[in-house]
């Protein structure tokens, strides 16, 4: 089980089990055997898409919610900014660790090789911004005026 703090700073507790797996099934329409067995796409997509990984986390958490009488819409407004990174991360880990060691340890060496790629990519596209002359920039809309 895996903690991640929402934005309004409440503490949600992740398990994946048959019956969180059946909920995200039910609310998410994700399906955890098929989406993993699918070369990982769904650990991807729940890291780059906030809406998706909102829908599943809600999937996870709504028995905590429900006990705190915590709507759905509620619930949400809490998932933004650095709380989607947190959770997403927790999340797949908690994903991972559900299924038996045959299948983890591929699934924990592709997660490994998704986020090193993601802080490539991110260090590349910062290397780019920095390489951006503003000044040169600026220049060539002045002397199209």
């Amino acid at each position: 089980m895996r903690l991640f703090t929402d934005n309004k700073g409440r503490e949600w507790s992740l398990s994946i089990n048959v019956a969180s797996g059946n909920r995200i099934k039910a609310h998410a329409d994700v399906d955890l055997l098929q989406d993993i067995a699918d070369g990982g796409r769904l650990l991807v997509e729940l890291s780059d898409n906030p809406f998706k990984l909102a829908a599943v986390l809600w999937a996870v958490c709504e028995p905590q919610a429900t006990a705190k009488n915590i709507e759905p819409e509620d619930f949400a407004e809490g998932i933004a900014g650095d709380c989607i990174l947190a959770a997403s991360e927790r999340l797949i880990d908690e994903i991972i660790d559900f299924f038996p060691s045959p299948r983890r340890e591929p699934m924990q060496k592709m997660w490994a090789k998704v986020r090193e790629a993601a802080g490539i990519q991110t260090a590349k596209v910062l290397r780019q911004i920095e390489a951006i002359d503003v000044t040169k920039a600026l220049d060539g809309i002045d002397s199209a005026s």
